[in-house]
């Protein structure tokens, strides 16, 4: 929300866990504008950090998660569709169907204390790819410039391309 509300680089940012059953992965991404890459690629190291135990995450900050995941739950199954999608993943990740009610209910009796301590042990901003969408011209030396590493350019096809 740092980089919609209080920076005015995007109209939006989002994160979202995909759980599986032995593992996961975290992805947060945005549109940003060109010239604000830079700062925004800061914003999200820096909120990569802090979740990952420089700083705690407050009640008011999982309050609002918590309500917001609460409250658009029910859109998950919109659709028969949707639904179906639902059943399926379960399956896949061999869980019973239960696992559909159990989800809300579990959320609601999650302490901060545990969001916290899962944060610092999952959380892996040494570990982290960045994976930025644009203009090179316009954008690589700012990149560079916060010297988060090596720079590696792709083609279409995700392959790397010569300098």
């Amino acid at each position: 929300m740092n980089l919609r509300e209080e920076k005015g680089y995007s109209y939006g940012v989002f994160s979202f866990p995909q759980f599986y059953s032995r593992s996961g992965y975290w992805t947060a991404s945005g549109g940003v504008q060109t010239n604000k890459t830079k700062e925004s690629i800061a914003e999200f190291v820096k909120e990569l950090k802090n979740f990952a135990g420089e700083k705690s995450v407050t009640e008011a900050e999982l309050d609002y998660a918590r309500n917001t995941r609460v409250r658009g739950y029910a859109q998950q199954f919109e659709s028969l569709g949707r639904i179906a999608g639902q059943v399926a993943q379960l399956w896949a990740d061999e869980l019973p169907v239960s696992e559909l009610q159990r989800e809300t209910e579990e959320l609601s009796k999650t302490s901060r204390e545990a969001v916290n301590a899962a944060a610092k042990k999952y959380a892996a901003p040494a570990g982290t790819t960045l994976l930025l969408v644009g203009d090179v011209s316009k954008i690589e030396p700012a990149v560079k410039e916060l010297g988060f590493g090596d720079v590696l350019l792709l083609d279409v096809e995700g392959k790397p391309v010569d300098k």
